[in-house]
């Protein structure tokens, strides 16, 4: 079992410890499953180093619609871009991360880093001050004062 660096969740995967294989299966109650098929190189090439762009589809929840540079598994390339009627569309910009805060996390001592924005799941606003760890994870509410609150119910399951 992993958990995402995107999205903090645990997903289960099974994977050849040899990375020339790069073979994945699925998790079948803790027995390796289906084989997860690489996904398709497109005839496409992305404009910022020439590599085939690879159409990342999810459905259902947390699902997703985009088109991203093959060479991002070996880090050579992170761009990604829109999809637009099954064509790569505009480059989707990385928003840069906030810069951290004065107020450090009080379960492991990192800067938290305040953020704030609408929510594309609930599309509800939010304000909230979360560990610049991700290991850590900790999230906390905004007092009215501007500081997180410490010492109030914290966002995430967080306690």
């Amino acid at each position: 079992m992993g958990t995402s660096k995107t999205t903090g969740k645990p997903f289960n995967f099974w994977t050849c410890c040899d990375k020339a294989c790069g073979t994945n299966l699925t998790d079948n109650n803790g027995k390796p499953g289906s084989k997860q098929e690489a996904p398709q190189l497109s005839e496409h090439k992305c404009p910022d180093c020439g590599k085939p762009l690879i159409h990342r589809v999810k459905e259902g929840a947390g699902g997703y619609n985009f088109w991203g540079c093959s060479g991002f598994k070996d880090g050579s390339c992170k761009s990604s871009f829109q999809d637009d009627d099954g064509k790569p569309g505009d480059k989707q910009e990385k928003k840069a991360a906030p810069p951290p805060s004065e107020f450090k996390c009080p379960k492991c001592k990192k800067p938290l880093y305040r953020r704030q924005g609408i929510s594309q799941k609930t599309n509800k606003p939010y304000d909230l001050y979360g560990c610049s760890d991700r290991a850590c994870n900790a999230i906390y509410n905004v007092k009215e004062d501007g500081k997180p609150d410490f010492d109030g119910a914290k966002k995430g399951g967080q306690k």
